[in-house]
């Protein structure tokens, strides 16, 4: 058998619930980890088509040069503030208004909404007690209106 094309979606084995079970250290993650890098780097070098390479993905990893490439490319960005200062953000949301904040990482943690500095306040709060590394806000965009669509080619 030939493969000539893939798709592949990345799955992070730890959040399988046997390795969660057993833990990190456990034969079960080993073995996990060791086909993990072993489809990884078969993925970098197959002559088939790979839909969604690795090595094409790690932009993914990064929020702010996801955004950094986006603007790049012609679209609008809206203004970000990364930050783990609880007064940066209350400033931030009363310069903005609405605001949207989440990890830097993905995956992330869910998007947030907040529209007055007494909200931004309590995210400030949050991070000051509970978030060591920094977070993301962005000023919410104000979409009036927005047309999704897509293309597609039947043979």
């Amino acid at each position: 058998m030939q493969i000539t094309a893939c798709y592949i979606r990345p799955y992070d084995s730890r959040r399988l619930r046997v390795i969660q079970e057993t833990g990190p250290q456990s034969e079960a993650a080993a073995h996990a980890a060791y086909l993990e890098d072993a489809l990884l780097a078969w993925l970098e070098v197959t002559p088939a088509l790979v839909v969604n390479r690795p090595s094409s993905m790690l932009a993914n990893g990064s929020k702010p040069y996801q955004l950094e490439l986006i603007g790049r490319a012609g679209f609008a960005i809206p203004r970000t503030l990364v930050t783990t200062d609880p007064e940066a953000v209350e400033r931030f949301v009363g310069e903005c208004g609405e605001i949207v904040y989440s990890g830097l990482v993905i995956p992330s943690t869910a998007l947030h909404n907040f529209k007055s500095t007494s909200e931004a306040g309590t995210i400030g709060r949050t991070l000051s007690g509970t978030i060591s590394s920094a977070v993301a806000f962005n000023a919410r965009p104000m979409i009036t209106d927005m047309r999704l669509g897509s293309v597609s080619r039947h043979e």
